[in-house]
């Protein structure tokens, strides 16, 4: 019988820190941070609140939680804690020599996704994203006349909608259902992404958001996120339905590749010089709208620019976007952070796709 499923491993090495939100956040007042050490130690607040119960302090705390400003570390103290009994609560510390010295004060930490088990993970549905984002870029380059109509009176108003009416064009073509934006005619859904295997709390650090100008100047709020490391190897399945898609193991890398160089170029060089790199791509949040849209392949550099600085204009009013066309890039900041000392962009990734053994 024709194996019509091709089955492949993906290995994803992370090359600066990635971070994949839950939607959750560890407020100010539920984790201790260790200026002296540069860690955060991230309590059981069950148990802990046991404990506060157990030493009557029950009264304090609300006031605490109610009133007081300080940070946990400082409270704990106040009611007679010592760092022996308060780290022996915290199942969870880590390095925060990156983030948090550089805050005036202690802010809520956006988390990473985790499992059942509490243990980070890649959700398979933002590898797909990310690939399917550049076999689109990769569809509209090799294909230009296809898009034509697409490329037609894009404006802020309407940009949402003809990047939808592209992914249609390029994806749709199953013909299950009569309206070819109707999602069951996507050919994507042949392509399956599993879920990454676990990975270890250990994977994880704290990263401060650092946005950087195009004349080296840095822009750097109060958000904290935990993010996996730099080196970290997350692992997949991949599985290529042949008789839904026609899609190959080169095809993907071939996208992969050129959509980073043309990123690279209309964008990143912009703001930093960096040697081109192989197999990159880039996945998460916080780096940056370049990295998520096909403008750039759908209008070219100074148009594509032109309207994601009108759009950027219309949804952020006070950000005065429209400096961004005299200065030839939109948005005019390149998302990144502090990692070991040096400035890195966030979410940059290498691919290896290999076939099943």
């Amino acid at each position: 019988m024709e194996n019509y499923i091709k089955r492949y491993k993906i290995k994803l090495k992370t090359l600066s820190p990635v971070f994949i939100g839950s939607g959750k956040e560890i407020n100010k007042k539920e984790y201790v941070y260790y200026r002296n050490s540069q860690e955060v130690y991230i309590p059981d607040m069950n148990r802990l609140f046991h404990d506060i119960l157990k030493r009557n302090l029950d009264n304090e705390y609300q006031q605490y939680l109610m009133s007081e400003n300080m940070p946990l570390l400082n409270w704990l103290k106040s009611v007679g804690y010592n760092n022996y009994e308060i780290k022996k609560f915290c199942n969870i510390h880590m390095d925060c020599s990156d983030a948090l010295e550089k805050l005036n004060r202690q802010v809520a930490i956006q988390q990473f996704v985790k499992d059942a088990y509490g243990l980070p993970y890649i959700p398979g549905s933002s590898l797909k994203g990310a690939i399917r984002t550049c076999l689109l870029a990769e569809d509209i380059m090799k294909n230009p006349g296809k898009y034509g109509r697409g490329r037609r009176n894009v404006t802020p108003i309407f940009l949402g909608s003809k990047v939808k009416q592209t992914e249609s064009l390029c994806f749709n073509n199953l013909n299950c259902k009569e309206e070819r934006e109707d999602a069951l005619n996507d050919e994507m859904k042949g392509v399956i992404v599993s879920d990454s295997k676990p990975l270890k709390y250990k994977d994880l650090t704290l990263c401060q958001k650092v946005d950087i100008g195009l004349n080296g100047g840095k822009n750097v709020p109060n958000i904290l996120r935990e993010s996996l490391r730099a080196g970290v190897t997350a692992e997949f399945d991949l599985s290529i339905d042949t008789k839904i898609v026609s899609l190959t193991k080169a095809d993907i890398e071939q996208a992969v590749q050129n959509f980073y160089n043309m990123y690279k170029k209309v964008y990143v060089d912009k703001f930093i010089k960096i040697a081109a790199e192989k197999n990159t791509i880039y996945l998460g949040g916080g780096c940056g709208y370049g990295t998520k849209t096909v403008i750039y392949n759908l209008l070219g550099e100074k148009r594509g620019t032109e309207v994601i600085a009108r759009f950027m204009s219309k949804k952020f009013s006070e950000h005065h976007y429209n400096k961004d066309v005299e200065a030839g890039v939109s948005p005019r900041m390149l998302k990144c952070t502090n990692y070991c000392g040096n400035i890195v962009e966030m979410g940059k990734c290498r691919i290896e796709i290999s076939e099943e053994s």
